[in-house]
């Protein structure tokens, strides 16, 4: 369920074989010169604990200017790239309505391997053991080589399971080699251990100039990721022509989740 009210112009092309990304200059109208009232301006919003559904959609319809409302579902998990690793979210999102501009490569095999369109600045968090960030040089060696293969594995504690709470002294002794994932209590005195979800191959596609920070990929591919697992959407990329429109919109949406 979703919400789009104008054609598509699809340069870009996602399926379970391949990806075409070419140059990526996909929907940017925020170009110099436009008319504010005739530009569109984009964000993805959280409505908290509404869900979507047909009830909400019929809600949105009501914005002045709307453009496009679409699902984004996030998808929380640890990417590595050799020694460096981060926590981060993939935004699982209707590329078609994403604005967005970039380059990559013109073709890109990947079958089921998530395709992922990364923020020119959303690698630069990345940390090796010892806590040194990754330097600007590694990721444009990165960024320039022939593949661009990274790994993930989900972070979400809702898709781990508790498999037991014990006291700290034994954690550390048993558990010091183990691959579980421990986290401190709200006692302090015991911990509860989360089984960790093994890595996964996952691949680079584009550089984005814009939006520079976030690490997007197709929706259906996300919820491929996610399938069996058990998740909510509570967010959504949201469009709508005008500025004045636009920040009353996305003022809305603010207020909604205060009062949740």
């Amino acid at each position: 369920m979703s919400i789009s009210k104008r054609k598509h112009f699809r340069p870009l092309t996602v399926t379970g074989i391949a990806m075409a990304a070419g140059v990526l200059y996909l929907a940017v109208y925020l170009a110099a010169g436009i008319p504010e009232e005739q530009r569109e301006y984009q964000e993805i919003v959280s409505f908290g604990k509404t869900v979507y559904d047909q009830k909400l959609l019929k809600e949105v319809q009501k914005i002045d200017g709307l453009v496009s409302f679409t699902p984004v579902q996030e998808i929380r998990v640890e990417l590595r790239l050799g020694e460096y690793t981060m926590n981060t979210v993939f935004q699982a999102a209707d590329l078609a309505e994403l604005h967005m501009k970039g380059n990559g490569p013109d073709k890109i095999q990947v079958g089921n391997t998530p395709v992922l369109l990364i923020g020119k600045n959303a690698l630069s968090s990345m940390t090796d053991g010892n806590g040194r960030r990754i330097s600007k040089k590694e990721l444009q060696k990165f960024w320039e080589g022939s593949e661009k293969h990274l790994q993930y594995r989900m972070t979400d504690q809702s898709e781990s399971s508790v498999i037991r709470s014990i006291p700290r002294e034994e954690s550390e002794e048993k558990d010091k080699n183990s691959t579980d994932m421990a986290a401190d209590t709200t006692s302090g005195q015991n911990i509860t251990v989360q089984k960790e979800t093994g890595w996964r191959d996952c691949c680079a596609a584009a550089r984005l100039t814009s939006p520079s920070d976030g690490i997007y990929m197709d929706y259906e591919q996300g919820r491929r990721i996610l399938e069996g697992r058990p998740v909510s959407c509570n967010k959504a990329l949201l469009t709508v022509q005008g500025k004045e429109n636009f920040e009353k919109a996305s003022a809305s949406f603010a207020d909604l989740e205060k009062k949740q």
